[in-house]
């Protein structure tokens, strides 16, 4: 019996702006990618879910801790002038013991409840914005949420090769290094909370101008085929292969974006568009099926391991 091969493609920040969120239905509707994760502090928010519902798009929550606006009120340790403290001030302040857990859990759970609002529904999956559900401190309380409101699976973005991989600079190496790390721990977490993840990720080493087609291709190919997944789960002895590969596609963000602060350099960048060239590449589809990949969302998934 032939292996299924499933790949979700997630594009996340579906929110974040209209030039992204078009980008996204477009990937979405040509088949590029499979799924989506939803800012619901993005400014775009409650227009990505309608065009979710419109095209019938698999959407999670993206949970997000350190950009912009919170969704709920009242916090005294989260923010600063009433932002978020940030992508490194997060995880610092978390690991300095300065952050009131309590004040998470009321967040995410009010991000949870938006969400449910914004599309009818709880999320089926969620995820963290910049990884913040993985850090130790975080990840506990995360997972308590998720279970409580009957959220099936999450991400573990757990990838094999980072530490081998050439930087942009010795900040961005620690910082893969450092989710890679913390994913190890946070495995058993979710386990503990009957959280599922993907068997196998990808996408800390392609994103934006990192992308290539070479690149992926290798990277599926020690995920389906040389079956070096870094999981504890023996992919080879499995009828079924689950991927999740991360990506962040759309055009660039020319006007309004963001979380409430405005759009990021990333955003502002061509590293998106870029994104968007190589997953609607021919050479990708013909990776796909030489390696017998078929594009799947996490409920599809979830479907066929647990049948």
């Amino acid at each position: 019996m032939m292996k299924k091969n499933l790949l979700v493609v997630n594009a996340d920040d579906f929110g974040y702006s209209d030039e992204r969120d078009a980008g996204i239905v477009k990937c979405y509707r040509n088949g590029y990618i499979s799924s989506v994760s939803l800012l619901v502090n993005g400014v775009n928010a409650e227009n990505a879910a309608k065009l979710a519902k419109q095209h019938n798009i698999s959407t999670g929550l993206h949970v997000n801790l350190t950009e912009g606006h919170t969704v709920g009120h009242g916090y005294r340790t989260l923010v600063r002038n009433g932002c978020f403290l940030g992508k490194f001030g997060f995880r610092d302040a978390v690991q300095e013991g300065k952050i009131d857990i309590s004040e998470i859990r009321r967040e995410v759970q009010a991000q949870v409840d938006k969400f449910r609002v914004l599309m009818g529904d709880g999320p089926f999956h969620a995820d963290g914005h910049q990884h913040i559900h993985v850090i130790p401190g975080v990840v506990e309380t995360f997972a308590a949420v998720l279970r409580e409101n009957g959220v099936k699976v999450t991400r573990l973005p757990r990838e094999r090769g980072v530490a081998s991989e050439v930087w942009t600079t010795p900040q961005q190496a620690e910082f893969m290094k450092e989710i890679v790390q913390q994913s190890e721990s946070a495995s058993h977490v979710f386990a503990s909370h009957t959280l599922w993840t993907c068997q196998c990720f990808i996408g800390l080493r392609t994103m934006g101008s990192n992308m290539a087609v070479d690149k992926v291709t290798s990277h599926l190919d020690q995920v389906y085929v040389a079956n070096t997944c870094s999981y504890d789960k023996q992919p080879d002895k499995a009828s079924v292969m689950t991927c999740e590969w991360m990506v962040h596609p759309g055009h660039v963000t020319s006007g309004e974006g963001g979380c409430g602060e405005g759009p990021d350099d990333f955003s502002k960048s061509h590293d998106r568009q870029h994104e968007m060239n190589i997953l609607s590449q021919q050479a990708l589809r013909n990776t796909y099926t030489s390696m017998n990949i078929t594009l799947a969302n996490f409920q599809e998934c979830f479907a066929a391991i647990n049948s």
